[in-house]
């Protein structure tokens, strides 16, 4: 299993419930944004061959199982469908697992898309968005929100192994660096935004969220 270490504007260890408790909340101005978020684009696009978006499922009706409507979603898919693998159901992913219902059926599967790492699509990212987790900057709350309308949960494979993975709505982000070098800059990078790698207890760590793309294609 792959060493993980998660991005944290905390210094200490996740050691404890309680400290994961007090530091889960105060995650709303947490985001890699700018110049620091093109840099790491920048390292991850030369390092990478595949990246990946995913769409949960959102129903608009729970019993019926009828979908809502995902059209705000189409312009970006389209921009990027050019470098685009594959797209698949599945019931676990970095940061995802569906849950089991009394038939012993996965409920909530997650819906994943593969793309090509390439100069071009890094470009169009860029155009769409500023920060890690996609959001949008908001006059309102003064603070970058939630973007309904874009894919979310952006992860890194380098030689189809998974080095960086987001999860859009929990605002993390995971890394699992091959060598010292990655991992070196890696911490440079999120130091300049006095963020911190930090390594949770094997407690808090035993799913991991580690995927290998071998397990999907």
């Amino acid at each position: 299993m792959k060493r993980r270490y998660l991005l944290s504007k905390y210094k200490p260890l996740l050691n404890s419930k309680e400290n994961f408790k007090e530091i889960t909340p105060n995650m709303k101005n947490f985001n890699v944004i700018g110049e620091n978020f093109k840099e790491l684009l920048n390292y991850l696009f030369s390092n990478c061959n595949v990246i990946s978006f995913s769409n949960a499922y959102v129903y608009e009706d729970i019993y019926t199982r009828k979908l809502k409507d995902k059209k705000d979603f189409n312009k970006f898919s389209k921009d990027i469908e050019k470098y685009h693998i594959k797209t698949f159901d599945t019931p676990y992913w970095h940061c995802y697992f569906a849950y089991l219902n009394e038939n012993e059926e996965y409920e909530g599967y997650i819906q994943v898309s593969l793309y090509k790492a390439t100069e071009e699509l890094k470009n169009i990212i860029l155009e769409y968005t500023d920060n890690l987790f996609f959001e949008i900057l908001s006059n309102e709350y003064n603070r970058y929100i939630v973007n309904p309308k874009t894919l979310e949960d952006i992860c890194f494979f380098k030689n189809d192994e998974l080095l960086l993975g987001t999860s859009s709505m929990s605002k993390s982000c995971s890394i699992y660096p091959n060598t010292a070098k990655e991992l070196n800059f890696f911490k440079n990078l999120f130091e300049k935004d006095s963020y911190s790698l930090i390594t949770p207890r094997e407690i808090w760590d035993k799913r991991n969220d580690y995927i290998c793309l071998k397990d999907f294609l």
